[in-house]
């Protein structure tokens, strides 16, 4: 599978690793990672499901390592930030949501309706959840940090469980500084 950009083709690698979610895919194109996403439950309506079963094309550039590090890192406490470079295909309004995720900070949330309102968009609450339920870029758009407006976990891809686990996780590691 490779994807046309500016008439250059441009093949979509992938690395799987281990993390105590589970079995996680990485995947790059054009030296910046466009979809991370858990191999066995990929997120409902992701077009990469399935991707690594597919084999596309695995592959271990530098870019693709320094993700998994920075992903253990993260499972370890030691990174609250991501650097690698990211690029999340979407609608103009996807995008918006996305960038104001990327700046939720470390283990605090915001409600879909604050970050509608960060957007300028105060009354797209339920279209902010469904452009995050599209995010193809898991932990590094960390869509876990936006939960109900009544404080509730709400609605996660991957599972109120696991957006759960990935909120404890901050929460302890803020907790211990």
């Amino acid at each position: 599978m490779s994807v046309h950009q500016g008439g250059i083709r441009f093949p979509l690698l992938y690395l799987e690793m281990e993390t105590p979610l589970g079995r996680m895919c990485i995947a790059e194109r054009a030296h910046t990672i466009v979809y991370v996403w858990l191999h066995r439950v990929g997120p409902r309506g992701s077009p990469v499901s399935g991707v690594c079963a597919q084999h596309v094309c695995p592959g271990k550039t530098a870019l693709l390592r320094e993700t998994q590090s920075q992903i253990h890192a993260y499972f370890c406490g030691a990174l609250r930030e991501f650097s690698v470079p990211v690029t999340a295909e979407g609608t103009p309004f996807m995008q918006r949501v996305w960038g104001a995720t990327r700046n939720i900070a470390y283990g605090t949330t915001k409600s879909y309706a604050q970050l509608s309102q960060d957007i300028g968009c105060p009354r797209a609450a339920r279209a902010v959840g469904q452009a995050l339920h599209r995010n193809p870029l898991l932990l590094l758009i960390p869509c876990h940090r936006v939960i109900s407006a009544r404080a509730s976990i709400g609605d996660f891809a991957y599972g109120s469980a696991l957006k759960h686990f990935l909120l404890q996780q901050e929460a302890a590691v803020c907790a211990c500084e």
